[in-house]
């Protein structure tokens, strides 16, 4: 169990939390990652979280050569992404989300 303590405190309670979060790469994302950084939202209750685009790797509509170990379908990425998304906006319901070109293969 990952815990964060009280030893970081914000002084002026009128400031916007904010945390942003990038090139996850799902489903390639590091889970181990993902969970401190749940853990983390859950302890400093942002109230806004900026997605800055590669949520999704969208491997299979990549044009590069591709390792067929890796392979994944589009809906599997897609429901994966979905999972993280839903525990994100279980934790802080105010994300803005930013197109990266991984999504651009969209």
């Amino acid at each position: 169990m990952i815990c964060f303590d009280d030893s970081f405190r914000i002084i002026d309670q009128d400031f916007e939390k904010v945390v942003f979060v990038g090139d996850l790469h799902i489903p390639f994302h590091d889970r181990r990652l993902l969970e401190l950084l749940f853990a983390f939202l859950d302890w400093f209750r942002p109230h806004r979280i900026f997605i800055l685009g590669d949520l999704i790797d969208c491997y299979t509509l990549s044009d590069f050569l591709k390792d067929l170990r890796r392979i994944t379908t589009l809906q599997e990425e897609l429901d994966e992404a979905n999972r993280v998304l839903s525990e994100l906006y279980r934790l802080c319901p105010e994300i803005e989300f930013f197109e990266g070109n991984h999504e651009y293969r969209l």
